[in-house]
């Protein structure tokens, strides 16, 4: 059951918000959905009775209220909007990647090794029309001064023609060679580890263990992107008096020094998440922990259009991980993968979906056309998708 909305009175909000300033009662009423834009309105109205001795003050109370109602509509009509959109929209493979697929067996472009520059510019100039680590991966300590100044929506400066935003930052640059890392069963007895960490940025996906799997999954992480439901346990546990769950998590944070810890949707306008984000952050400075949380100016679902351009599929769910290899597309040259092997069995072996647990995904996302998109890359020459050993030599 969830916790009741706590409200304040409506005086509170005539006096801290502006004409300009009605984003506070959304979100405050997206704390617990839309469909508790009812019930708000109702409580609203009584108080604007119970409050309101003038004629004046009760006309300005009703007028703040339909507005902010009515905003709250309108944000959810703009995300069916959206949704319509990407459902029933032109959903195809980009041209070039689809020349570039009948093209598959020609020599063409610049070729390092298995990489194919030439195709990995071309999905490149795609996947930068979604990401870019100056917006999908800045700063923690950068939010509020965000909030304040620019607009999530375009990442520009607020009440300005265009100009962009120029109050954030990011610790990620630009790196010849990364390693994509999931948490996938198939890196059990891989011997990936010392492969994996000669990558000059590696990445991963929700805050996985390494140290006891080291020979397997290497050690080194510059990067991993978390999930709301990883916020959560992160979040719980950090908290819980459980010391043994505490110290769990204070140690898989530490095992990492220097990690960008980056959280993947959006903490903008959500304010659940930006709450649990602020008290981790709390967390790190006063454990001294060497780690830099980051966030993103938008949700990764924002960008679901991209697969149609990849891959002809309208995924409405995209794995964490599948949106953490076009991110990384964006800043890295050549990415090589591993983990990423939805299928139960290899070689006549089972395969866990983790490699640290059992676990298992839902029907909402999409692996297996996941794992065949990337595939028909690494044939491509795009990425390196690596499933079984790694060469020890």
């Amino acid at each position: 059951m969830k916790p009741r909305l706590k409200i304040h009175t409506i005086s509170h909000y005539m006096h801290v918000l502006s004409p300009t300033r009605h984003e506070l009662a959304i979100i405050i009423i997206k704390m617990q959905g839309p469909y508790m834009i009812l019930n708000v309105f109702s409580h609203f109205l009584s108080e604007c009775c119970s409050v309101m001795v003038t004629k004046r003050q009760s006309v300005l109370c009703l007028a703040f209220v339909v507005t902010t109602v009515l905003l709250v509509v309108m944000d959810k009509w703009t995300g069916m909007f959206k949704l319509a959109v990407f459902m029933w929209g032109p959903c195809a493979v980009h041209p070039t990647i689809r020349l570039a697929l009948e093209s598959q067996n020609r020599a063409t472009g610049t070729v390092h090794g298995h990489f194919n520059m030439e195709r990995i510019h071309l999905i490149q100039n795609i996947t930068r029309e979604y990401f870019d680590p100056k917006k999908n991966i800045i700063d923690f300590d950068d939010i509020d001064v965000f909030l304040e100044k620019c607009n999530p929506a375009t990442f520009t400066r607020l009440n300005s023609a265009g100009v962009p935003c120029d109050v954030t930052h990011t610790h990620v640059n630009h790196y010849r060679t990364c390693a994509v890392v999931g948490n996938g069963g198939i890196l059990l007895n891989s011997g990936c580890g010392a492969e994996i960490d000669a990558h000059d940025f590696v990445i991963r996906n929700n805050l996985p263990p390494t140290a006891p799997y080291a020979n397997d999954v290497g050690k080194k992480t510059d990067l991993t992107t978390i999930n709301y439901a990883k916020v959560c346990e992160i979040f719980t546990n950090l908290g819980s008096e459980n010391e043994t769950a505490r110290r769990a998590i204070l140690t898989r944070l530490s095992e990492s020094p220097g990690m960008i810890f980056s959280y993947s949707l959006s903490a903008v306008g959500r304010w659940s998440e930006y709450s649990k984000l602020k008290a981790i952050d709390r967390v790190i400075r006063d454990n001294k922990i060497p780690v830099t949380l980051a966030f993103s100016h938008q949700s990764a679902m924002e960008n679901k259009r991209l697969y149609c351009k990849l891959a002809g599929k309208r995924w409405k769910l995209p794995s964490t991980g599948l949106n953490t290899f076009a991110l990384a597309s964006t800043f890295c040259d050549r990415i090589s993968m591993y983990g990423y092997y939805p299928l139960t069995t290899y070689n006549n072996r089972n395969v866990s979906y983790h490699y640290y647990d059992q676990g298992y995904y839902g029907p909402w996302h999409k692996m297996e056309e996941e794992f065949a998109m990337l595939q028909g890359f690494h044939n491509l020459g795009v990425i390196r998708h690596v499933i079984g050993e790694c060469n020890s030599d």
